[in-house]
C-alpha cells in the first residue's frame, strides 16, 4: 500500500512542477514581447511631413540637414527629428555622430562637454550611399526624468571615418538645440 502512495505522491509532485514550469515560461515569454514592444517604440520612426521636408532640404542641394532646429520637450519624454544625407560623391560610407554638448542654464550660465550620450538614439553604424542616393534616418531625444531644465545645445556631424574627425568630415556639422520645459 504504501508504494501506491508513494508513486501517486510522486506523480503529483511532477504534475506540480509541470505545472509551475508552464508558467514561468509563459511568463517569460511575455515579458520578452513587452522586450521588444518597448523596443520598438523607442527607436521612433520619421512622420510622413518630416520625410517631406527632408526631401526638400536634400532637394535643394544640401548634403546634410536635420528637419529641425530646435526641439522643446520635457524630462521622461522622447522626441524624434530627422537626418537627412545625400552623397553627392562616389560609393562611400558614412556615419553619423552627435558629440556631447553645451548646457545653458536659465541664469545664461554655459556648461561645456555635457554628458547626454544615453540621450540619443540612432543608426551609427553607418550608411553606404552610391553616387545621387540619399537616406533620412530618425534620431530619437530620449531625455532623462533627473534632467537639469535648460536649453542643450549639440551638434550632428556626418563623416566618412569612425571617429569624426575634421578632415573625415562630411557636408555641414548641423547644430539644434533641446530646450527643457
Amino acid at each position: 500500500m504504501k508504494t501506491k502512495k508513494a508513486a501517486i505522491g510522486l506523480s503529483v509532485n511532477i504534475l506540480v512542477v509541470v505545472i509551475i514550469g508552464l508558467v514561468i515560461l509563459g511568463m517569460g515569454i511575455g515579458l520578452l514581447y513587452q522586450f521588444i514592444g518597448g523596443a520598438q517604440e523607442i527607436k521612433g520612426t520619421l512622420d510622413q511631413q518630416t520625410e517631406l521636408q527632408l526631401e526638400s532640404l536634400i532637394n535643394q542641394g544640401r548634403t546634410v540637414a536635420l528637419s529641425t532646429n530646435t526641439v522643446t520637450i520635457r524630462r521622461g519624454e522622447q522626441r524624434v527629428i530627422g537626418l537627412g544625407i545625400l552623397n553627392i560623391e562616389d560609393r562611400q560610407t558614412l556615419y553619423v555622430e552627435i558629440p556631447q554638448g553645451k548646457f545653458i542654464d536659465s541664469e545664461g550660465t554655459t556648461q561645456e562637454n555635457v554628458n547626454t550620450e544615453s540621450w540619443f538614439l540612432y543608426n551609427n553604424a553607418g550608411f553606404n550611399l552610391n553616387l545621387d542616393e540619399s537616406v533620412k534616418e530618425p534620431i530619437s531625444i530620449i531625455v532623462p526624468k533627473d534632467a537639469v531644465l535648460g536649453r542643450y545645445i549639440f551638434s550632428v556631424k556626418v563623416c566618412r571615418t569612425q571617429p569624426c574627425t575634421f578632415e573625415s568630415q562630411y557636408g555641414n556639422t548641423q547644430n539644434f538645440n533641446v530646450i527643457l520645459s
